[in-house]
Order: structure tokens, then sequence, then C-alpha cells
């Protein structure tokens, strides 16, 4: 990492949020920061604000993570059948379009893993974002030369500021928590338990509402412990993870003593305000804090990116823009290759004029050196055109589409669904999945080898469980699919 920094940024509807840390001495110290309002949402307003900012506070350009705020994405809990990473992914690609209210093709996701359990069931916690939302935060940041290695997400990193706390505190985790972080006007309900995040909501009530000079006070308090306890209720009633024992107000604003009164009378549950950026719950790492004590916002969401060394929560960066990255960088390092080969011809040159008469025989072996480089490049040149053309065959998956709109058309959704689909090299394709009955699992098997599309249709094995007053069929069919050469 350059210079051992690392810069934050987060970028809200009202908010641009900035923090830099330096490693020093074997932790990270809280360097720099700055926060500025947006008084206009057009992109170009944005820029101009990281423009100054950049200008003003020497961000670093490198090294740089970009926090999306709880409130541009969707938060979902998914039990899987399966603990491999890669399937779980897979799975979670194939059922998360009928959770969220828009395409496929404009969802981008990543999930960590909460639990898993001795059946081989995997409870994950999956973040959701519009591809679009993602591209336009992008697009703001290379317009102003910025370019993020990685996409947080705010939830977890108000859950890491939490943590901290409790560490730098020596506090135990006891039980789940709901972490209440409050931005300018709005703030996340994050429930934690053993230091995950297990679910987060946004609600449109912040500190501006809980002040006393707000006119609607009271019924801002009271709307807002309802929404609280709206979200404590689907907690509960999805049974998305232990039962709660405390709420913990994430707040270096006073917090006036009627919200706090309103939220006992409601939950009877111990109620805790922690000051996030006081210097004896901090200590070395944030002894800036006085950047942000006088302003009603919080940086949580940032923060608890600086103080979790790891930073491995969740990456939101689309896959087109990580390949993207990786292409150049993989020419940056071919050019850098041929730099150095010229510079050193160049310097070989310039030796061979001193010493023309006498190194004769060392100009022929580096001449037989170039030609050896020449090849070397062409080679290198084939292997870049060699990754083009996978990159290309890749990107047109055209016959998949159609064993897709094949299954799509002998499936009876409210019967059965697909779990998994995997087709080998070889053309074998592997389905697994649930039915309502055995015999919809047969139907089903009947249907494929019927169709024109597959062939060699076997039925590996199909189980029976009971669930609930009734039961479910588990399966596992393996095909072949037919060939063109074969259909014609």
């Amino acid at each position: 990492m350059k210079k051992g920094i690392v810069s934050i940024l987060e970028i809200t509807d009202r908010h641009v949020k900035f923090l830099e840390a330096r490693y020093q001495r074997n932790a990270w110290v809280l360097t720099n920061g700055a926060v500025e309002s947006l008084h206009l949402k057009q992109d170009d307003h944005v820029q101009q604000i990281l423009s100054q900012m950049i200008s003003r506070e020497k961000i670093e350009k490198e090294n740089l993570i970009l926090v999306i705020p709880r409130s541009q994405g969707i938060l979902k809990q998914m039990t899987l059948p399966s603990q491999s990473a890669e399937e779980i992914r897979r799975m979670i690609d194939l059922q998360i379009v009928g959770q969220v209210p828009f395409s496929r093709d404009d969802t981008i996701f990543d999930f960590k893993v909460l639990e898993k359990d001795a059946k081989g069931y995997t409870k994950a916690l999956v973040v959701v974002v519009h591809k679009e939302r993602v591209h336009r935060l992008l697009n703001i940041l290379s317009g102003v030369g910025l370019f993020p290695q990685s996409l947080g997400f705010s939830s977890f990193g108000v859950v890491a500021s939490y943590q901290f706390v409790l560490e730098n505190g020596n506090q135990q985790n006891d039980g789940a928590a709901v972490l209440i972080d409050m931005d300018t006007a709005d703030s996340d309900i994050c429930f934690v338990q053993q230091g995950q995040l297990f679910f987060s909501r946004n609600v449109h009530y912040g500190l501006k509402d809980f002040n006393f000079e707000n006119v609607n006070f009271t019924a801002s308090c009271k709307e807002f412990v309802n929404q609280l306890g709206l979200t404590i209720g689907t907690y509960k009633k999805e049974r998305m993870g232990q039962g709660v024992s405390k709420i913990v107000i994430f707040s270096h604003v006073h917090i006036n003593d009627q919200l706090k009164n309103f939220i006992n009378d409601n939950f009877q549950l111990p109620i805790e305000v922690i000051n996030p950026y006081e210097e004896e719950r901090m200590g070395k790492k944030f002894k800036k804090a006085d950047l942000f004590e006088k302003k009603m916002v919080s940086v949580c969401g940032a923060l608890g990116y600086l103080l979790d060394d790891s930073r491995q929560m969740v990456n939101l960066m689309p896959v087109d823009v990580i390949d993207t990255k990786r292409l150049n960088s993989r020419r940056r390092s071919l050019i850098r290759s041929i730099f150095t080969i010229v510079l050193f011809l160049a310097l070989g040159a310039g030796a061979m004029a001193v010493h023309l008469y006498h190194k004769m025989r060392y100009l022929d072996q580096l001449q037989v050196e170039a030609d050896s480089t020449q090849r070397g490049m062409v080679n290198a040149e084939k292997k870049i055109e060699s990754l083009r053309f996978i990159r290309d065959k890749i990107q047109h998956r055209i016959f998949f589409v159609d064993v897709i709109n094949e299954l799509h058309s002998l499936i009876k959704p409210q019967q059965m669904s697909l779990m998994s689909l995997e087709l080998s090299p070889k053309g074998e394709l592997t389905l697994q999945g649930f039915a309502d009955t055995r015999e919809a699992v047969n139907n089903f098997q009947s249907r494929m080898v019927e169709a024109k599309l597959f062939k060699d249709v076997n039925l590996v094995f199909v189980t029976v469980r009971k669930k609930g007053d009734g039961e479910h069929a588990e399966f596992k069919i393996v095909c072949r699919l037919v060939t063109s050469e074969e259909t014609n």
C-alpha cells in the first residue's frame, strides 16, 4: 500500500464525506478528514465539490475505497443448501432476481456468510445495488481522476466502528444489539450479533428531526420509534438472529431524554448512547475527532473501513470494471517491460559507441539478445490476441441462453424450482433443485427426454423430505446437450 495510506469516500444525497488514515507504529491513525454539503444533486455539482476537496485536502488517488450509503442498497438474508462460496454465489444469482425490484442485468450483489450448519446449509447476508447507481458514482469519481479499488457498504462500516468501540473498551458481545447510526436527515438501524451485521434498514429521520428547534420534534420522535418497532418486528418475525438485548445510539450530538424515554417505553430494553469520536474510546486512531464534533453529520460508515484492518467486508465493484482493471494492469506491465528493454538497449548502444573498436563481439551478442527480445514481444502480442479471443467467446454465450429458455418452458414454477445449473466443457448439464412431489420430478424428466435440446437424460437421485405438514423432493438430473451438428 502506497506510503501506508488509505482513503475513504462516501457520497450521500446531502454530503461528501472523506477520511484518510496512515499506518504508523503498527496502527492506523486518522490523519485527515472533511465533510462538504451538497446543495444540488446534479453530477457536475458533486464533481465540483470533489475537485475542491481533492485540491484542498490533497487526497491520495491510490488505495481509495468508496462506501455506498445504506439508502442506495437492499439487504436480504438467504439460507442456501451449500457451503461452497462459488455454489452460493451461483444460487444467489439465480434467486435474487425474484427478491429485488429490478432485472438481473441491472443487479450487482455481494454476500457475507453469517452461519453454517451441520446439515450443509449456509445463512448469508446479501447486499444488492442497482448497476446504474454504481456506475453513476464511478463516473462521478472518474471525472475528477479518482478510481476506487473497491466499493463498500455503509452498514458494514457502522458495525465495524461499533466493534472497535467494544474491543477498545474491553466490552463483550452479549447477544444481539440494535445499533442506530444517526446522520443529518436519516438513520441506519443495524442488527449486530457477535460482531457481524445480520440486517439493517434506513429510515428518513435523523439528527435534524430530534432537535428542539424542530417544531415537529415530538411527532418526529414518535414516528421514528414506530419505524424502529416495525424494523425490530420484521427482524423477529423472519428469525434473522438472536433476540435483541439492548439498543445502542451512535451520535456525537446530545440525544434528548424525551426520545430515549419514547424508545424505553416502547421496547423496555437498555439504551446506551455512544459518541464514536471520543478520544478515550478511539485513542490514537482518532486523535483528530474535532473535525466532525461541530457538524450534525455521521461518518461512522466510512470510519469503520479505516478501523477494520482487513476491510474484507463486501465489494460491490462491477465485474466488467474489475476485468477492465485487470486488463489495464497487464497492459501497464507490458508497457513497463518494453520501456525497460528499450532503456536497456539505449544504454547499451551508448556504451558500445564509446568502445566501438574494442567491443565488436559484445555488440554482436547484444544484437542476438535484441532479436530474442523482439520475438518475446511478438509472443506477448499473440498472447494478448488470444486473451481477447477468449474474452469475445465468453461474452457471446448464445447457446446457453437457448438452454435456459428450453428449461424455462419445461418447468412448472408452482411445482418445482431449480437451485443450480452446471455445464461441463464436454456438454454435460447437471441440474439440482426442489419439487413438491416425486411425481413432479418424474414428469419434468419425461419432458426433458422429449425435448429436442437434451439427450441421455438421467435422474441421479430424488430424495423426499418432510417439511412442516407436507413434504418436498430434492433431485439431481444429468443430461447431455444436443449439438448443432446433431440437430442438422
